[in-house]
């Protein structure tokens, strides 16, 4: 008999947290999107299966990822210069990129002040641009 009011009464405690919890809209979505929102590097898949780009969301730089099942694992980056200042204010989310229809190229905005970006990625130094519109 003690056992069957025990697991009602940790049943019921369950129950009541999960209600709790709820009113209060508290859910790992709501989590993950404050997280997402404000971090600070940002991964963009690109048509490439092997690469990604990383964002550093505070300063605008930017680098080519390269996975593979094979040793071509690496690390480059593509614009080392940091689009604002100390006086600017470094604040997690400022810049996002986005994808245009031609594979290569993105737009780089800084949601700030609304500045924008060509970035245009390629294998070889030579084909990566990064130019203020």
């Amino acid at each position: 008999m003690k056992k069957v009011v025990l697991i009602l009464a940790l049943f019921f405690s369950c129950i009541a947290i999960y209600t709790q919890a709820n009113k209060q809209g508290i859910t790992t979505e709501t989590i993950t999107e404050t997280i997402t929102e404000t971090s600070r590097y940002k991964l963009y898949q690109t048509e490439a299966t092997y690469v990604l780009l990383k964002l550093d969301t505070q300063t605008g730089k930017i680098w080519l990822v390269q996975w593979s099942l094979e040793d071509n694992r690496g690390e480059w980056i593509a614009n080392e210069l940091s689009l604002v200042t100390e006086v600017d204010g470094f604040v997690n989310g400022r810049f996002e990129l986005q994808p245009t229809k031609n594979i290569y190229n993105y737009i780089l905005l800084d949601k700030i002040d609304g500045r924008v970006w060509q970035f245009q990625w390629g294998f070889e130094p030579e084909n990566i641009i990064f130019e203020k519109i």
